[in-house]
């Protein structure tokens, strides 16, 4: 306590010590992102060692993963709710970084199916913490720009995989063995994992000395906070927003839905629609998502933080989420019928732009209702609509379009479209008929 009382001393000006923190806290989700998705760069080296059929090495990019994702993000979340935050990034940190290095080291499937499920694990500890904290640092007006900042550090650090994991590749060359000390000699794909998930350990030890930041509640009414805080009940939460929170969840997953359908099956519209080469359409649909992404992300938070300081919108997150879904429907739509490349890319960039709105402020808009000691388990509840029902059942939507419906490959432009289109115009409808809903919830929250 004596050593957190010294820290928060510091006589670095306020908002340098609240933006260093977001930075170590999207350090954190780069290194994340790197760890998670180096396993693609690995696959052929990877299956030819260790003899695995495509089945296989499918189950461990996404089932292990994301099932131990979805099954630990709730405990993570109570923990965050309950503990410092600081000591729970800390440990999920070390633990996924661990079992990283522990990929590395694996000599059978059992074993790599065992660390990418650790993986998973560890990372379900980030990002309801690092929600808690960010909304415990900066006020609600400020809360979307500054989430949708954080948010950023996701495309960064799908961009920073590929650039990592393909320099180390090409550092360590043809080799067919490499020594590592204490480890010994290792497969190339091996060496790689360890790289990778050693700077973790270090990020750990940093995040476990770092301040713990107040609750907000306790800044605000400590003598309050102190007798009730403790006995805030989730369930009475949920019944008194119940109409706001499904209407959130239901619009996050649909919109989640729609992200991971067109990213998973962009790149095979554009080679069977357009005949591009495969290289051409993925260095396109990169430049694109890497310079629109952010952009979108960026700007869909300072929307909707002007929206709420300056003409005082409480709902301003819904809004924003609102112009994100009808954009993504319509320049989606016109997208994946277009028939000629240049309309193609007229339509990509203010697809990927406007599609991207919505990635920061649909956290902030749970965060600016829910009590500090709420906030890991509710952040939680929406990762797990995001990425459980959206995340996994978007390619699988498509897909499903166009075996069944279409019954062509050739006609997967055609079943995008229809994702893109009802996605985009369901969710408006369902938010643009329920902000006084999110509104009287935002009330109810600026009265605790």
């Amino acid at each position: 306590m004596v050593a957190d009382e010294l820290r928060r001393s510091t006589r670095l000006p306020d908002a340098v010590r609240r933006w260093s923190v977001v930075s170590l806290l999207m350090a954190g989700m780069v290194m994340s992102l790197i760890d998670r998705q180096i396993i693609a760069l690995l696959v052929e080296p990877i299956k030819a060692d260790l003899s695995l059929s495509d089945t296989q090495f499918s189950l461990l990019v996404g089932p292990a993963f994301v099932a131990f994702y979805l099954v630990f993000g709730v405990p993570f979340g109570w923990a965050a709710d309950r503990f410092q935050r600081r000591w729970v990034i800390a440990a999920g940190m070390a633990i996924w970084s661990l079992a990283t290095i522990g990929c590395g080291l694996a000599g059978g499937f059992v074993m790599l199916l065992f660390a990418r499920a650790l993986v998973g694990a560890g990372e379900a500890s980030l990002t309801p913490a690092s929600l808690s904290i960010i909304s415990d640092l900066f006020s609600r007006e400020r809360l979307p720009f500054v989430t949708s900042i954080f948010f950023v550090s996701i495309h960064i650090g799908g961009a920073a995989a590929m650039i990592v994991g393909g320099g180390i590749l090409s550092l360590l060359g043809d080799a067919d063995l490499v020594a590592i000390p204490i480890f010994g000699a290792l497969a190339p794909w091996q060496v790689a994992f360890i790289i990778v998930g050693a700077p973790g350990l270090l990020l750990a030890l940093v995040f476990a000395t770092i301040a713990e930041p107040s609750r907000r509640e306790e800044l605000d009414s400590p003598s309050i906070i102190r007798s009730t805080e403790q006995n805030v009940s989730l369930r009475a939460f949920l019944r008194e927003h119940r109409r706001t929170i499904v209407i959130q969840l239901f619009s996050a997953a649909a919109l989640a839905i729609g992200t991971a359908g067109i990213t998973a099956w962009a790149p095979a519209y554009l080679i069977r629609a357009h005949s591009l080469p495969s290289d051409t359409a993925a260095l396109g649909l990169g430049v694109v998502l890497l310079a629109c992404g952010p952009a979108g992300t960026v700007a869909g938070g300072a929307l909707s933080g002007f929206l709420l300081k300056q003409r005082g919108d409480a709902d301003a997150p819904w809004r924003v989420m609102t112009i994100s879904a009808l954009g993504t429907g319509i320049f989606g739509t016109t997208l994946f019928l277009s028939p000629s490349i240049p309309i193609v890319i007229a339509a990509a960039i203010p697809t990927v732009f406007l599609g991207s709105l919505y990635l920061g402020v649909v956290h902030a808009a749970v965060q600016m209702i829910t009590p500090s000691r709420l906030r890991g388990r509710l952040a939680a509840m929406q990762l797990f609509a995001m990425t459980g029902i959206g995340g996994m059942i978007g390619p699988v939507v498509v897909a499903l379009l166009t075996d069944s419906l279409f019954a062509d490959p050739q006609m997967v432009g055609r079943s995008l479209a229809v994702v893109a289109g009802g996605v985009g115009a369901s969710v408006a409808a369902l938010l643009g008929l329920s902000l006084k809903s999110y509104r009287r919830s935002y009330a109810l929250a600026n009265r605790q």
